[in-house]
């Protein structure tokens, strides 16, 4: 991989030769396979829309009451206490804010308060493995669609908010999961600015992503399908 050495006044035009191959992202081939039951993968759990009370939540922030280690976790998310608690609240849907697997802002981290929100997508088809029990990414996986499974079940709908307009990758200076060249990076190409394409264009306090390229918008199909 390739970085920026931070902090040096030429900024992006400061290559950063050291070598970092233990903390790049990497990617894991799993088995797929899962039994969605009764559910059915696809399948409403048949709430009328006109009866529909849906929440929206936080994976880390609701499953307080539960044992210390399934809080936050997608175990506890759809564990019998939960599962009790939004039927006996009337809600037929749960909102999940990303649950894709994200960095941390960098400059919140500084002041000692990473987001949990998960808006800062790094991962389109990978669950966050800091919301799991199990810590293999096929664990993870099946650990996720389990829950899943299980409030689903109990009439309860799951979905999931998405972010595909910005990555957790940074402007010119970062941070990059891979070097850019032409505004084409790893996760996604970012637009680039008419009058000097060294910058990246930022219409959401992130550089913003061009949609328009064919296996962009295929990649975008691909993840919401999954």
């Amino acid at each position: 991989m390739f970085a920026y050495r931070i902090g040096d006044p030429r900024e992006d035009l400061a290559p950063d030769d050291r070598d970092n191959a233990a903390c790049c992202a990497l990617g894991a081939v799993i088995d797929s396979a899962f039994t969605w039951g009764a559910t059915g993968r696809r399948a409403s759990p048949g709430t009328r829309r006109s009866s529909a009370s849906c929440t929206s939540a936080a994976l880390r922030s609701c499953t307080p009451r539960l044992p210390v280690q399934m809080r936050g976790t997608y175990a506890g998310l759809g564990s019998e206490e939960v599962l009790r608690h939004l039927q006996d609240l009337g809600v037929t849907a749960v909102e999940l804010m990303p649950v894709h697997h994200h960095a941390y802002d960098r400059h919140l981290v500084e002041q000692g308060c990473p987001t949990t929100g998960g808006y800062n997508t790094s991962a389109f088809f990978a669950p966050n493995l800091r919301y799991a029990m199990n810590q293999t990414p096929s664990d993870s996986v099946r650990e996720f669609k389990t829950r899943v499974r299980n409030l689903r079940s109990g009439s309860i709908e799951v979905i999931l908010d998405v972010v595909y307009n910005h990555t957790a990758e940074g402007h010119h200076t970062g941070p990059d999961a891979l070097p850019a060249r032409g505004g084409q990076r790893l996760l996604l190409p970012y637009r680039l600015a008419a009058d000097n394409p060294r910058f990246y264009v930022d219409y959401t306090a992130a550089a913003t992503a061009e949609h328009a390229p064919p296996r962009v918008l295929q990649s975008i199909m691909d993840s919401l399908r999954y």
